[in-house]
């Protein structure tokens, strides 16, 4: 904003020389120089503030945001039970519309078909005398005396 050069700072610095005198100047340049840095401390702690407060804010707008998301997911996860609820009850009368189709088609059909499993296990199934029949002792092999890794 201001351009200052050394020019111009010689020139105050001679003028106020003139003006205050030699005796009071020191005493005028500490004061001065406090007061600059007050109020230098002054304008730091302001911008601090003004950050916390825009900290704040967006804090505040991200929790704002969570909540309508948080909001959303809940209205959505209600649905989605509903559907599954609605999905279950479909399911169930599809269920009960196959079983009784399934009864109606086996009223129809031939006797010697087995209506349900416990009737087909009651069938008896006749095995034939080549089926062999299952040895509880493993299959002996003759043990050979030769060395499969060679002879010593």
């Amino acid at each position: 904003m201001f351009d200052v050069g050394f020019s111009e700072l010689c020139l105050v610095g001679l003028v106020s020389l003139l003006v205050i005198g030699p005796e009071k100047l020191p005493q005028v340049a500490r004061i001065l120089g406090f007061w600059l840095g007050k109020a230098r401390h002054m304008v730091a702690s302001v911008k601090a503030e003004i950050n916390e407060e825009l900290l704040a804010e967006e804090a505040r707008q991200l929790l704002n945001e969570q909540a309508a998301l948080l909001e959303q997911i809940n209205s959505k996860s209600l649905r989605f039970g509903q559907d599954m609820q609605q999905l279950q009850a479909n399911l169930s009368k599809e269920i009960a519309d196959i079983g009784v189709e399934k009864q109606q088609a086996q009223t129809h059909s031939s006797p010697t078909q087995p209506k349900d499993l416990t009737q087909a296990a009651a069938i008896p199934v006749q095995l034939s005398k080549a089926t062999p029949a299952i040895a509880s002792d493993p299959v002996k092999r003759p043990k050979n005396k030769k060395r499969r890794h060679g002879a010593k």
